[in-house]
């Protein structure tokens, strides 16, 4: 499916959803919290550019394979054109799923973020639910036969940027070993499974989908009941992953 990133910027501009509001204060909320006022930050794989409306604070440097006026630099993840340490913070928002190569993006974080700097990541969980609205809606896949610590290309339909397989989230991220190994600088110090009925009813973030409106504290509810049932059942209701890579100092190992 292709998919054009102005006109669905324009789309978001204009729509006003309380439904998608809530969501996506909800996820900024968990990324302002691991970024100070003034901090240099890095987006890798902005899309529709959003992230400067909820952390208007930041210094931000928006990224993406495509060109559009809201972004600072065309590049790849995997191939990110800074220095080392230049930034205090990195923000990926549901991009890693779409990379060949997304381990690569990762140890390209790692580089670009000085000693004590995050990564701060949402990414797709594999679950019960995100399997059945993949089968439904046909948008993006799930394939678990790919290994993102191997060398062969993570994405079995290539030839979409908005395509993406849904698994790489849980084989990156659920093997630790595998993970401090790939990656000695990095310690992941959170990770927390979110987004259920939230999700489901908020109208689509990217894509304008049908939902019913609902008031705010209502809505806070479900985001409510979505981390009670996520929490008890994280193969089966949650649609995303938070995920915090610490950048190690160099002075000591972490997890020691």
């Amino acid at each position: 499916m292709q998919y054009d990133t102005a006109k669905n910027r324009s789309i978001s501009e204009q729509r006003s959803s309380t439904n998608l509001n809530v969501l996506l204060r909800q996820r900024y909320k968990f990324i302002g919290e691991h970024i100070d006022q003034g901090d240099r930050v890095l987006e890798v794989g902005a899309g529709i550019g959003i992230t400067q409306r909820f952390l208007p604070t930041v210094d931000l440097c928006a990224t993406d394979v495509e060109a559009n006026p809201w972004i600072d630099a065309v590049a790849s993840g995997e191939q990110l054109p800074f220095k080392d340490a230049q930034f205090d913070a990195v923000i990926c928002i549901a991009a890693l799923h779409h990379m060949d190569y997304p381990l690569k993006a990762l140890r390209e974080m790692e580089r670009v973020l000085k000693p004590g700097g995050k990564a701060l990541i949402v990414e797709a969980r594999a679950s019960w639910t995100m399997r059945l609205a993949l089968a439904l809606t046909g948008h993006e896949y799930i394939d678990h036969a790919m290994d993102p610590f191997g060398p062969a290309s993570c994405q079995t339909r290539a030839g979409n940027n908005w395509d993406g397989n849904n698994a790489i989230g849980d084989a990156l991220f659920s093997d630790l070993s595998r993970l401090k190994t790939a990656l000695p600088g990095f310690q992941m110090i959170h990770c927390r499974h979110r987004e259920f009925l939230l999700f489901l009813n908020s109208g689509g973030v990217n894509h304008k989908t049908p939902h019913v409106p609902l008031p705010e504290t209502v809505l806070n509810w479900i985001g409510q009941l979505d981390g009670i049932l996520c929490k008890a059942a994280p193969n089966i209701f949650p649609l995303i992953q938070e995920i915090v890579l610490h950048r190690r100092s160099g002075e000591k190992d972490l997890t020691q």
